[in-house]
This record gives C-alpha cells, sequence and structure tokens, in this order.
C-alpha cells in the first residue's frame, strides 16, 4: 500500500479537527472526508475497486470486459485535473464511459458527501506535480474549480447533475393513461375474469398433444394473463401505479393510484413479432414455432 494513504489512515486515529460541523463543506478534501472516500471505495454498492482494482492501477477482475481501458489512479494526471473532473466523473460519467450508449459510471445513488470524499480521496492518489510550470497550472485550475463549487453550493443543497436534476425542471413524462390508451387495454378496477367454455378446454386438451412445448411455454410466460384458453381477463392484471404528482398534485401533496388493466382475448393471427412488441422472451425459432402453433390452435 502506498505510504501515503498508510499515513493518512494513521493520522485520522489521533487528529481532531476543531471546527463546527456547520462550518465544514462537503467539498473540501479534509482527512476525514478523504477517510470516508477510502470507506466509499472499498465498500460501497458502487464496487469501484471491481473496475480499478485494490491497488487503484486498474487491473480489476471486470476491467477486461470493459470497451475502454481503466486508468492507473496512482499514476500522473494532467496538472489541470481537480477533485471536480473526479466528482463530475462520479456523477455523470464521461464520454469514454458510454457503452452501447448506455452511460454505466454515472452514480446517482451516492450521496454528494460520499462523492466529494471519493473525488477527494482519489485525486490524493495521484502524482504531484513536477515541475513548478505544472504546479502553478494546478493551483490556477484548483481555484477555479473551487470558485465553480462555492458558487453552486451557494445556491442548492446538492449539485443537480444529468438525472438527478430535480422533478420540476425534468421534460414530464407520458401520462400512464395515454401510454394504456395507445393499446387495447382499458383501465379497469372491476375484477372480470371470463370462463372458458367447454369447447375452449377441448381445443386447449387437444394444442397440448400437438404442441406440447408450446403449451409449457404458454403456461409459464402467458396464461397468467391472458388466460387458459387465451380469452384474456378484464380489469384484474395490476399494470403499475399511475404517476399524478406532475399534473394534479391536491394541496400540493404527490398522490399515486395503481392502475387495472383488461387484457383482449388473443388474435388467432398472432405472429412472433406481435408477441415481441410487449414481450421480451428468449426462445429458439422452433420454441417460438411451437409456441404460435399452440396459440393458433387454442384460439381457432
Amino acid at each position: 500500500m502506498d505510504k501515503r494513504i498508510i499515513l493518512l489512515i494513521l493520522t485520522t486515529s489521533f487528529v481532531y479537527i476543531n471546527c463546527k460541523d456547520s462550518d465544514q463543506k462537503i467539498y473540501e478534501p479534509t482527512i476525514e472526508s478523504i477517510n470516508y472516500g477510502s470507506i466509499v471505495y472499498a465498500s460501497s454498492e458502487v464496487n469501484c475497486k471491481n473496475c480499478h482494482g485494490v491497488d487503484y492501477k486498474g487491473k480489476g477482475p471486470d476491467a477486461k470486459d470493459l470497451d475502454v481501458p481503466v486508468p492507473d489512479l496512482t499514476g500522473v494526471i494532467a496538472p489541470e485535473k481537480t477533485p471536480l473532473d473526479y466528482f463530475k466523473a462520479i456523477s455523470v460519467g464521461t464520454e469514454k464511459t458510454k457503452k452501447n450508449g448506455l452511460q454505466y459510471h454515472a452514480y446517482y445513488s451516492l450521496t454528494d458527501k460520499a462523492k466529494w470524499a471519493l473525488a477527494n480521496y482519489l485525486y490524493s492518489l495521484a502524482q504531484e506535480p513536477k515541475t513548478n510550470q505544472e504546479k502553478k497550472v494546478r493551483q490556477e485550475s484548483l481555484a477555479k474549480a473551487m470558485k465553480e463549487v462555492r458558487e453552486i453550493y451557494s445556491k442548492n443543497r446538492k449539485w443537480y447533475m444529468g438525472e438527478n436534476t430535480p422533478s420540476t425542471e425534468r421534460e414530464p413524462s407520458p401520462k400512464l393513461e395515454e401510454l394504456i390508451q395507445k393499446t387495447n387495454f382499458k383501465t379497469e378496477q372491476d375484477v372480470s375474469v371470463k370462463i372458458p367454455t367447454e369447447k375452449e378446454l377441448e381445443a386447449v386438451f387437444v394444442a397440448r398433444q400437438k404442441y406440447e412445448e408450446g403449451y409449457y411455454i404458454y403456461q409459464n410466460h402467458c396464461q397468467k394473463c391472458h388466460g387458459i384458453a387465451g380469452e384474456g381477463v378484464q380489469g384484474s392484471q395490476f399494470l403499475g401505479i399511475l404517476d399524478h404528482s406532475r399534473y394534479d398534485a391536491i394541496k400540493g401533496i404527490a398522490r399515486r393510484k395503481p392502475a387495472f388493466v383488461g387484457i383482449p382475448p388473443i388474435s388467432n393471427n398472432v405472429k412472433k413479432e406481435d408477441v415481441l412488441k410487449y414481450h421480451s422472451y428468449y426462445l429458439t425459432e422452433e420454441q417460438w414455432n411451437d409456441l404460435i402453433n399452440y396459440i393458433k390452435a387454442i384460439t381457432e
């Protein structure tokens, strides 16, 4: 382990900073903050060490599965780099940490205090500037970054960045009711289940003998919502919670209400593409054929 880290950990056992909690800023690199950052790195749900490694060299067990090389946190960094750059990389990731268009390095679950502690800790691992010019650039960059940080926290309790922006500033999501109306579903609250007829049950029996694999796939994946014979159900399926908090909050209090939907009967013309519009089933072509043929057999 780096001697600086050992000294830092030992120092935290003996040093007491005499200042009130209210005087401490979460972005300041205090001994307590840096020590807390080491704990976040080693034990948080973010699992930094899985990619960056226990020695911070970027050789963790998951590093080989990434599209980009993982940086050595103990190496040389640009003189203009500051803890703010680390904080932003932890908060919203970077262009290099995107995969298939998705950002996998944005840790919104961490508090600002934890992110700053981690940022200051990681920054402390890097090598110090060597030349006077690099030191000058470093000091100027730190001063500029801290000015930005202080300005943000003078106006906000936390740094709103990326997907953690306040709900009042986000573009409202489409109403769940509107999404439901684009389908054949009906939002109902009364439970009304159609009971299969004797003819429909006989069709199920015959179809099972002919397409046994399709029968078991349907039973495991489809029957709960679509019924034994594909007859559908009315109003008994719980879809989710309708969000009314942004539209018609009552006396300023966010409200939620459950949404129940009816499932229409399955069409006899069903195709694999129709199923994949609403479901993600990983089946072989043979299994798809058995399922589709079974569904057609029970809905004739």
